[in-house]
């Protein structure tokens, strides 16, 4: 993707919602300071958690 429309979907800010989680941010917190909704900051947080318990 050169150009992707929405900012939730780059690689960048999928790191900064872990980061900022793992640094006790609440999940409204991290979605107004990256600008993305709240169902994404969930969305990736549970991603994370699922391949993390895979391993």
């Amino acid at each position: 993707m050169l150009n992707p429309s929405y900012p939730g979907r780059t690689p960048a800010i999928k790191e900064q919602i872990v980061e900022m989680s793992l640094n006790g941010s609440g999940i409204r917190d991290i979605a107004r300071v990256l600008q993305v909704s709240t169902r994404t900051v969930i969305g990736e947080l549970k991603k994370t958690r699922s391949a993390q318990s895979s391993q």
